[in-house]
């Protein structure tokens, strides 16, 4: 072969394989996060018992999105996501022989109820998720640390799963009056 031929092979053909594959990937219908359906709303009161946790993140998220995100509704015209009853558990389900460890599920959970005035729309439905975590005793300040960043990103997964919800919704211009 030539020199020509093996650079080119060396060079261009990976170059054209990828994008080979992000051609198949894009007909089969795979796409990035937020790359979809977009948010049909443009206003929601956010009522939440704790503002931080999932709430916070909640905001954050939609925010990003451009959704005005009211804390309160005055004259009960927007759609209302209420969450309530945000629990975190930490429970020890197995202990190793040489109590050197212990391994803990962790579970975090919130009710959630959206609706437009005094007529409900979705909900109340409970939303969890549980993870599993290994703490090792001799390091326990670890343990705690890193116990709270599972809660954090089990928090922002509920957020986003709740967003993902609020794409189904229809946009709130075509919804019946009653439900604006």
């Amino acid at each position: 072969m030539t020199a020509q031929v093996q650079v080119l092979r060396r060079y261009v053909g990976p170059f054209l394989r990828s994008g080979m594959l992000l051609l198949a990937l894009s007909g089969c219908g795979f796409s990035l996060r937020d790359a979809g359906t977009p948010l049909m709303l443009d206003n929601l009161t956010l009522v939440s018992e704790r503002p931080d946790g999932i709430a916070r993140e909640l905001r954050q998220r939609l925010d990003a999105l451009g959704v005005e995100v009211h804390a309160s509704d005055d004259d009960g015209q927007l759609r209302a996501l209420i969450l309530e009853n945000e629990t975190r558990e930490a429970r020890r389900t197995t202990t190793s022989a040489g109590t050197s460890g212990a391994q803990y599920e962790l579970t975090l959970s919130v009710d959630a109820t959206l609706s437009a005035g005094d007529n409900i729309i979705a909900g109340p439905r409970t939303l969890q998720l549980r993870r599993q975590q290994n703490e090792d005793i001799s390091n326990l300040t670890s343990s705690d640390s890193e116990r709270e960043m599972l809660f954090r990103d089990m928090e922002r997964e509920l957020a986003e799963q709740m967003v993902e919800q609020l794409r189904s919704l229809p946009p709130q211009s075509s919804a019946p009056e009653s439900l604006r």
